[in-house]
């Protein structure tokens, strides 16, 4: 099999510093694909904490990225499930030599064990797909927490994981309620993804919360990580309620445990994804509301730019990808 073993890669080089660089890939052994990248999604919250050196484990340099779509050019021997021309999802990939892959997403050349390679459905564009672990997030932490038909759900931030929690909710059979204090978000809300926004500085949030349902909200997804709204937001749940911090949470966040505790609250604590393959049949559907999301789009070679948005004005951002 010949293949190129030469990839470009977006590289975090030192704390602020990307650059896009030539890196070297792999040959694909029989069980791997080699996949030409067409788009891959930053991740503005992972990404971010892992650029500033506040995410754990970090060691610059390295190739950051968990979310690629691409076309498949090359298949392994013992890979009957895949062929050439395919328009394929992956998480990470196998790099070589001194970057350190962390997940290894942004490249332009991906190898990838044919057991972590999802096909995107037909009638899916590849720039939405490539954002598929976005709403993975949350629907994990919606398995867990669990959500049901005519549940009353107040999300908290409509970044993108809120915006993505908001509608899968809705598809739960439940009414949202999203709170999201920068007016584009908030926007965007309102057109795709909850049924009330409000503004959490100018609104009476728990005085909504009881309109909707006397008893408090059945759920509270929060995407913030700020211990201020947390503590508040203890108010608007019903007892025996269920709570999902869905957010990151990389320092010490200080709770209030005495509403927990009398109104008997459940908390869940979700990490990773599920459900890859389900979300890009959501998207097929047109259930999932992703591409109006995409605020930015930038070439992969403009990477450094991106990521300099990114950190510099996070408020204009709201989902991201890389052309390549």
């Amino acid at each position: 099999m010949v293949v190129n073993l030469k990839a470009r890669g977006v590289v975090f080089a030192a704390p602020e510093e990307v650059k896009v660089l030539d890196i070297e890939i792999p040959e694909p052994n029989p069980n791997e694909v080699l996949i030409k990248v067409l788009y891959s999604g930053i991740s503005i919250g992972t990404e971010r904490w892992i650029l500033i050196n506040k995410y754990k484990g970090v060691s610059y340099p390295l190739v950051s990225g968990y979310q690629f779509c691409g076309i498949v050019e090359e298949v392994g021997s013992n890979v009957p499930s895949l062929h050439k021309g395919d328009i394929v999802f992956a998480r990470s990939s196998r790099i070589l030599g001194n970057i350190r892959p962390m997940w290894a997403g942004h490249v332009s050349y991906a190898v990838v064990n044919a057991t972590q390679v999802v096909k995107v459905p037909e009638g899916v564009n590849p720039m939405e797909a490539s954002l598929a672990v976005m709403p993975a997030v949350p629907w994990h932490g919606i398995q867990l927490t669990k959500i049901y038909q005519g549940d009353l759900v107040v999300v908290i931030g409509m970044g993108l994981i809120g915006q993505m929690a908001a509608q899968l909710a809705q598809m739960m059979g439940a009414r949202v309620i999203a709170l999201e204090i920068l007016e584009r978000r908030k926007k965007l809300a309102e057109l795709y993804s909850a049924d009330i926004v409000l503004n959490p500085l100018k609104d009476d949030v728990e005085s909504y919360v009881r309109k909707e349902k006397e008893e408090g909200a059945d759920v509270i997804i929060d995407t913030s990580a700020n211990a201020d709204t947390i503590n508040t937001s203890f108010n608007w749940i019903r007892r025996n309620g269920r709570y999902c911090f869905q957010g990151y949470y990389p320092g010490l966040t200080c709770i209030d445990l005495f509403l927990p505790h009398v109104k008997q609250i459940m908390f869940f604590n979700p990490t990773d994804c599920e459900g890859i393959d389900r979300m890009l049949e959501f998207m097929a559907q047109g259930k999932l509301k992703l591409r109006p999301l995409i605020t930015h789009q930038f070439n992969a070679e403009d990477a450094p730019k991106a990521y300099d948005l990114m950190l510099r004005q996070p408020e204009e951002v709201l989902a991201m990808v890389l052309k390549w």
